[in-house]
């Protein structure tokens, strides 16, 4: 475990972000535009009533796919504990300086500079555009158009199931897994622990990086088939939540629905809370 103890250079520019109440002082030399909607409430408003509903003041959350720190931040207003996994060399100098920023929040984080997966070693990271949010162990994505991507670094993995075995479940409030496609074989590798505990998971869903170079009636049958697996890991819970348009979460009666339409029509993907407690 690497606890934060982070060296950055304070330079470059800065601003002030309030998210519900809860402020963040973060670099502003990238990425304006998407600090502009989280300060504007735009960007994810059900990810972060999610963990309002979800962190109990005091406990821990895993932050698993950080990118450059906005969930892990605001999860530790509230958490005593926040363990964030983040493996894009391009993003963590960014993240490492909003850690630094913001010193109070950052004494309850633990940054790990990698990827957990399934297995202790190293991975490939693919993306064209690295340091932006789609950074992924999965060659291909597919959102909006089938493109492969460049493999520009190597990071080092940690085994998800050994790593989480080795913390107290009972005072982990919320587990957020985005790691853009990564999740199909995270979560059925994760099958033993989640049997035996059932922390909050807030999960987003990326179907269209499970596209190869077959037909579409191909990739629509890998992706069903990872989803019915994945699911299957998770049928134990008690209440599913489904992200909606208008920034909040409605009831699911399980997870049927996930395989109702074909997953061109988006049926397979999105953002999703399985709990044992409800999210208002």
């Amino acid at each position: 475990m690497s606890s934060l103890v982070v060296h950055v250079p304070a330079e470059g520019p800065t601003r002030a972000v309030d998210i519900r109440g809860r402020r963040m002082v973060v670099d502003a030399s990238r990425f304006g535009k998407y600090w502009d909607k989280v300060a504007g409430g735009t960007w994810e408003p059900a990810t972060f009533t999610a963990f309002d509903e979800l962190i109990e003041p005091g406990g821990t959350v895993v932050d698993v796919g950080a990118w450059i720190g906005v969930t892990a931040l605001y999860a530790a207003h509230a958490a005593g504990r926040v363990i964030a996994f983040e493996p894009d060399p391009e993003a963590l100098p960014i993240l490492k300086r909003n850690l630094a920023l913001n010193p109070e929040l950052a004494a309850r984080i633990e940054l790990h500079e990698a990827a957990l997966g399934t297995g202790d070693g190293t991975a490939a990271l693919y993306n064209n555009s690295p340091g932006d949010s789609g950074t992924s162990l999965r060659p291909v994505f597919g959102y909006k158009k089938t493109a492969a991507q460049r493999r520009f670094a190597e990071a080092a993995t940690i085994d998800g199931r050994r790593f989480l075995e080795g913390l107290d479940l009972a005072k982990v409030s919320l587990i957020k897994i985005d790691i853009e496609g990564g999740e199909y074989e995270m979560i059925p590798h994760l099958a033993p622990l989640l049997g035996r505990h059932r922390p909050s998971l807030h999960l987003s869903l990326h179907p269209f990086n499970l596209v190869g170079s077959g037909s579409a009636e191909e990739d629509e049958l890998r992706q069903r088939s990872a989803t019915a697996r994945l699911i299957e890991t998770l049928a134990g819970y008690r209440h599913v939540w489904r992200e909606t348009g208008a920034g909040g979460w409605e009831s699911l009666a399980g997870t049927g629905w996930l395989m109702e339409r074909p997953p061109r029509e988006g049926s397979l993907g999105g953002a999703l809370v399985f709990s044992q407690r409800e999210v208002a």
